[in-house]
C-alpha cells in the first residue's frame, strides 16, 4: 500500500516530532479499517520522540502551559 499526503501551509511550520506524529495519526486514520480487522498491528518508526509519545499513558507534567496540545491529542488518539 502506498499513501501520500502534501503538507498544508500550517503543517510546514511543525517541528520534526510534530510532523512524525501527525503523519502517523493521518496514516492510522486512513487505514483504520485494516487495523481494526487485524489481530495485531506493528508500526515501525525511527524517531525516538515519536515512540515515547505513542507509548505514553499519562501526562506527568506540572504545568499545562508546557504541553504541546497537538501531541497530547495525537497521543490520546493512538
Amino acid at each position: 500500500m502506498f499513501l501520500s499526503h502534501m503538507l498544508t501551509a500550517i503543517e510546514k511550520n511543525y517541528w520534526p516530532t510534530e510532523l512524525e506524529v501527525t503523519g502517523l495519526v493521518w496514516a492510522v486514520k486512513k487505514i483504520q479499517y485494516i487495523i481494526k480487522a487485524a489481530i495485531r498491528t506493528i508500526v515501525y518508526i525511527d524517531h525516538i520522540s515519536t515512540i515515547s509519545i505513542t507509548k505514553q499513558t499519562s501526562l506527568n507534567i506540572v504545568s499545562i502551559k508546557k504541553l504541546n496540545l497537538r501531541l497530547v491529542r495525537a497521543s490520546k488518539y493512538l
